[in-house]
């Protein structure tokens, strides 16, 4: 028995040695793949990816979708769905079980409701949306006027406070609680993702266009200038209108501002700094300039020149602003003026624009916008070469993050005769509580506001700078013009030292010989030497003698 037993125990461990080395080759690629998924979520959390790549927008999105992300960009991105809009308001008085409804607005600040409650209707309560990035609600409770206490979840109201899902309101005897019905899924705060391009070309030796873009939590600016072709400063101009746009846009965006008014009166001064510039200058110049403000679910353009805007909605693309030029021939020269064999060459010419006049009146356009909205901004060196129907054929497929850059590499491959700038906007279906994208500054492109960019033309001499000097600049001006002015004091003083010195050796080179006599006998020279010369020829030479 004890044999059959050890012999049984003996075929058992066999047995299992034989399962394990035939399993192990599965825990190895297991544990493996195992391993590979841990490393890659890794490098997920530490990657960083540097700035100004063409592919980076992509990577970045793809970095954003690893497992185990734990950055705070990524948890900051909370969608504005969760704490959507609400379109009622239902209180449900406790004691008679009656269902008050109160329709609520879909504008933030500008929406509201009032009824009135309690005993004999004695108290008038007003209720609006409020904002879920500003506030720790999503309704607002004024009291207008009231005769009886009120509470909110036990809590005296004073001025406006914040009412939520399942919070009780007491007038007076009376309880309500409130329910909050959602019927309305668009979200209360806008949300833009957006792409944006520029590049100088193949022909023109510096990019006369300039990007403005601007972030905020309550709204963008999107701008597009174009300096004026071929015209001296062109590039110093279109880069000034950008910097005025944007400083417009940081000091009025707290507010709630008609932006029509705003944005012609930004363009008004504008023209007018740019075409005093213009008659201090032997050269004329000019820009072209498109804006676009998206704030609260409504769109608001001011365009002047030949650049372009188009919006995308139902899958059709519909330009928006009008072209400020017109299109003649150019004046040949002498030998071809009478050649009728091949027409003329043709050339647009600005009928408006920045520095072309001094009185300007913008177009203004206002719309408003429903999730899923794009815009198309771009120069005319893109709208030159790419007919309509292929940029629509590019909005319908392509998203915005890659849309701008092939936009302009396929201009710069038809071969533009001018620069490529393009911006790329598309309004959000579902939108965030903060942005998912973050506009960066690089050549030619100007984001957000900086107090050192001037808001002012220097003088036409000047070398007006188009990017705003930094503090090292300036310190290095001033240390130079230190060591100038000590240079120069350094070359005066020695000028007048050797001027000193070739008086004195002139001085000596006069003076006649003593006589033998009379040199053993004199003093120190430390009077004058003419002094000396006028003892030396009086009588007493004797005496003078007798007394050494």
């Amino acid at each position: 028995m004890h044999a059959l037993q050890l012999l049984l125990g003996r075929l058992t461990s066999g047995i299992r040695g034989i399962t394990n080395l035939l399993s192990s080759p599965f825990r190895f690629v297991t544990q493996s793949f195992s391993s590979l998924v841990q490393q890659f979520s890794q490098l997920g959390r530490s990657l960083r990816l540097p700035t100004g790549l063409s592919g980076s927008r992509f990577f970045r999105g793809l970095r954003d979708s690893l497992p185990g992300r734990t950055d705070a960009a990524v948890h900051k991105r909370v969608k504005v769905s969760e704490t959507a809009q609400f379109s009622q308001l239902h209180l449900i008085n406790k004691t008679t079980t009656a269902r008050t409804v109160i329709h609520l607005g879909s504008t933030i600040g500008s929406s509201f409701t009032d009824v009135t409650l309690g005993a004999d209707n004695q108290t008038r309560l007003r209720f609006s949306q409020l904002d879920p990035t500003r506030s720790q609600g999503q309704i607002g409770l004024h009291i207008i006027y009231s005769r009886e206490k009120v509470l909110l979840d036990g809590t005296p109201i004073a001025g406006e406070v914040t009412l939520n899902e399942k919070s009780i309101l007491t007038i007076g005897q009376q309880e309500y609680a409130c329910n909050l019905f959602a019927w309305d899924r668009t979200p209360i705060v806008i949300r833009v993702d957006a792409g944006y391009a520029t590049s100088t070309g193949a022909v023109r030796d510096i990019n006369e266009d300039a990007i403005g873009l601007y972030q905020h939590k309550r709204g963008y600016l999107f701008a597009l200038a174009d300096g004026v072709g071929g015209g001296r400063y062109g590039d110093q101009m279109s880069a000034f209108a950008i910097h005025y746009l944007l400083a417009v846009f940081h000091r009025n965006i707290p507010y709630d501002l008609p932006w029509s008014q705003t944005l012609v009166r930004a363009f008004q001064f504008i023209n007018a700094e740019i075409r005093s510039f213009v008659r201090r200058s032997a050269f004329s110049s000019g820009t072209t300039l498109t804006a676009l403000i998206i704030k609260d679910w409504e769109a608001t353009i001011t365009h002047v020149g030949d650049s372009r805007l188009y919006l995308w909605r139902g899958q059709t693309l519909t330009q928006i602003t009008r072209d400020h030029a017109y299109r003649e021939p150019i004046i040949r020269d002498t030998r071809h003026a009478n050649d009728t064999r091949t027409p003329p060459p043709m050339r647009d010419v600005l009928e408006k624009a920045i520095g072309k006049s001094d009185q300007l009146q913008p177009d203004t356009v206002t719309l408003r916008l429903i999730p899923g909205d794009r815009f198309l901004m771009c120069s005319d060196g893109v709208s030159g070469v790419i007919p309509l129907q292929e940029l629509a054929d590019r909005m319908a497929v392509e998203p915005v993050r890659t849309l701008a850059d092939s936009l302009v590499r396929l201009a710069n491959e038809r071969g533009t005769k001018d620069n490529s700038s393009v911006i790329v906007v598309e309004v959000l279906r579902e939108g965030y509580v903060h942005d998912i994208w973050e506009a960066r500054e690089e050549s030619r492109v100007f984001v957000g506001y900086h107090r050192a960019r001037p808001l002012r033309l220097g003088k036409p001499q000047d070398n007006f700078q188009t990017h705003y000097p930094t503090s090292r600049s300036r310190w290095a001006l001033v240390l130079g013009l230190l060591l100038l002015l000590a240079i120069i004091w350094g070359v005066g003083a020695l000028n007048a030292r050797q001027q000193t010195t070739l008086a004195l050796d002139a001085v000596h080179t006069i003076t006649p010989t003593p006589t033998p006599e009379i040199i053993p006998t004199l003093p120190p020279p430390t009077t004058p030497l003419p002094t000396l010369l006028a003892h030396a020829a009086a009588p007493e030479r004797s005496h003078h003698h007798a007394v050494g």
